[in-house]
């Protein structure tokens, strides 16, 4: 399957990022956008709000407050839909074509074809995964997504397996989310920016809003709200639907499942960076400094104990018939949740405060 592509080897510059990786949909493309350093600073820009959803069955989602292209300040982008794809011959010469083009591709594909995915063999799954460069010697394409340990890594595919991973994965389309069809591959490239400067006015007003509640519905992706229920809760307030969902486990309702405690955990370790970075750009002072110290503390390493608890009761709920001591660590978990709740909306408050003070 060689083909007539110039040049024979191409690489793009990543970072397999690990700030953020509940979701593939920002942190794929955080994985090219991040790989400059400099973009750091508009990273620590977004995700600082999430809201909350209830599906009619009473399943809890939870997720960033973040425009479906919120990369749009720092990247240039193109999303085909399915029917958009219908004339492509040969997806290896598109992939390769975009690569040359300095884009970084992310495609939906079946990932029963693929080895080393939970599924492969096993059953039929249409996920997405990025490309970012291509061997047409070793006739290899270099790729980003989750193995079957569930690690957020690099991984090469020949092209022949990607080529029946992508064709044969047509066959489920009108069986997947109405995103697989609508966004089928998506096509990203950075701007050229010398610098970026951080925006601290801008992430005040974020902070304000998640310390308020506010939210803003059109920041929602459509689709989330048809699937996953109408009415979002926004921001600090989540933690209300967290506590109301972990208490659902003890009923033995299963209403969550882990990604919403690890995404909890995740804005919680991207919020302490993101103080210390604004620490130490502006020179914090000894408050401030106190203050983020104190975050780290008690809510971000909190929240890490809290998630690694449900990661234990989840393993003692598959492997034993011990529901009362699996229970006694949910109530654990509940115990932490409100501390936390309590301990960031006051730490936050302050640093608040002493930033306005200043800007």
């Amino acid at each position: 399957m060689v083909m007539n592509i110039d040049p024979t080897v191409k690489e793009l510059k990543i970072k397999v990022q690990k700030d953020v990786t509940t979701y593939l949909n920002y942190s794929l493309p955080l994985c090219g956008i991040l790989s400059e350093n400099k973009l750091y600073a508009w990273f620590y820009e977004h995700f600082i709000q999430i809201y909350a959803l209830t599906d009619n069955n009473g399943n809890l989602w939870i997720d960033y407050l973040e425009d479906k292209d919120f990369y749009k300040n720092v990247a240039e982008y193109e999303i085909y839909g399915c029917d958009e794809l219908k004339d492509v011959g040969n997806i290896i010469e598109l992939v390769a074509d975009k690569i040359n083009m300095q884009y970084y591709i992310i495609v939906y594909i079946d990932e029963y074809y693929l080895p080393g995915k939970e599924s492969y063999r096993q059953w039929h799954f249409l996920h997405s995964l990025m490309i970012y460069g291509y061997d047409n010697e070793k006739e290899i394409l270099k790729t980003i997504a989750f193995n079957n340990n569930k690690d957020f890594t690099q991984t090469e595919y020949t092209y022949g397996q990607f080529v029946e991973a992508y064709e044969e994965g047509k066959l489920y389309y009108d069986s997947s989310p109405v995103w697989v069809t609508n966004e089928t591959l998506e096509v990203i490239r950075l701007k050229e920016i010398d610098s970026y400067k951080f925006d601290i006015k801008s992430f005040l007003e974020e902070l304000n809003g998640y310390l308020s509640n506010q939210g803003e519905y059109s920041k929602i992706r459509p689709n989330n709200l048809k699937i996953n229920g109408e009415k979002a809760t926004f921001n600090y307030m989540i933690y209300d639907e967290l506590l109301y969902h972990l208490n659902n486990l003890i009923q033995g309702k299963i209403t969550m499942d882990y990604r919403y405690m690890h995404l909890m955990f995740e804005h919680k370790e991207i919020m302490y960076k993101r103080l210390k970075y604004i620490g130490s750009m502006y020179k914090a002072s000894d408050e401030l400094n106190e203050l983020i110290n104190e975050y780290s503390v008690k809510v971000r390493n909190s929240f890490k104990l809290a998630r690694n608890l449900f990661f234990k009761q989840m393993i003692i709920n598959r492997s034993t018939d011990n529901k009362s001591y699996a229970n006694e660590i949910l109530l654990s978990i509940i115990h932490i949740v409100k501390q936390i709740k309590a301990n960031e909306h006051e730490i936050l408050a302050d640093v608040y405060t002493s930033l306005r003070s200043i800007f």
